[in-house]
């Protein structure tokens, strides 16, 4: 898939059309970011019709294939992007327990959709277990203990709407770091709705920060875009105004080029 994009868009494409889910999004991001830094490569319009589609999510929901192409074929904005060790993500970096639920979501073929990120989340608390995490902003702060998971956010949602980061802007040139502290099974699934509205971030368990890079060594490797990233140590920075993204609105004369 990410050389046929990167050929469509050598040929020169004025648009790229993703019809999937945020691990599609995660896999076309090499073909879309520009060889340039400062200059953002193709732009991409999102048509969601993946398992989780957190990424879409932050920029407004549409129903039905056809709004969802207009949609995608409309004005676009420039938004930041995760580097990272593993390669760029466009929504969270994520390790700990919500790893764990993205790496049994992945394997499992019923449920459909975002149920399939509850049936797995369910799975997993069974097996919860406390991650060592150590953190170093930018700033200097540093965190250094054990947590249920550790997110690291361009956008708001992940698991399949659940509001993580619910302050987080996608062009603000700044990361948005949820770190949770160990709990219970039985704490950690009455802590997880309270997540689809944001409301967690007042729970006890709850700290929150902002970067422009963490360095950070985990327990456990980190997860993107729902997809496994293969590293446990190393720093995520933000990259500002790496993409192109449709938001929406209409632009005359513009069609999709893949």
């Amino acid at each position: 898939m990410a050389t046929d994009l990167a050929e469509a868009i050598e040929s020169g494409v004025d648009r790229a059309l993703i019809a999937g889910g945020d691990g599609l999004v995660n896999r076309a991001l090499p073909a879309l970011l520009s060889s340039t830094a400062d200059v953002p490569g193709v732009p991409v319009g999102l048509v969601p019709v993946g398992t989780g589609n957190d990424f879409a999510r932050s920029f407004g929901r549409v129903r039905g294939l056809d709004q969802m192409i207009e949609h995608a074929l409309g004005a676009t904005q420039l938004v930041d992007l995760l580097q990272t060790p593993g390669g760029p993500v466009a929504s969270v970096a994520t390790a700990g327990f919500s790893g764990r639920v993205n790496l049994t979501a992945n394997a499992m073929t019923v449920p459909m959709g975002s149920m399939k990120y509850t049936a797995a989340t369910l799975r997993e608390s069974i097996r919860l277990r406390p991650v060592p995490l150590r953190m170093e902003l930018d700033d200097g702060r540093v965190v250094d203990q054990d947590v249920s998971f550790v997110a690291i956010a361009n956008t708001r949602y992940f698991g399949g709407g659940m509001a993580i980061c619910p302050d987080a802007e996608p062009a603000d040139g700044l990361l948005d770091i949820t770190v949770v502290d160990p709990l219970s099974a039985p704490r950690l699934l009455l802590f997880l709705p309270l997540v689809y509205s944001g409301r967690h971030v007042r729970h006890p368990a709850v700290t929150t920060f902002r970067a422009r890079s963490v360095a950070l060594r985990c327990g456990e490797t980190f997860w993107g875009d729902g997809e496994p990233l293969g590293f446990s140590e190393g720093t995520i920075a933000v990259a500002p105004r790496s993409l192109a993204i449709a938001v929406g609105g209409s632009v005359p004369g513009t069609g999709a080029g893949f």
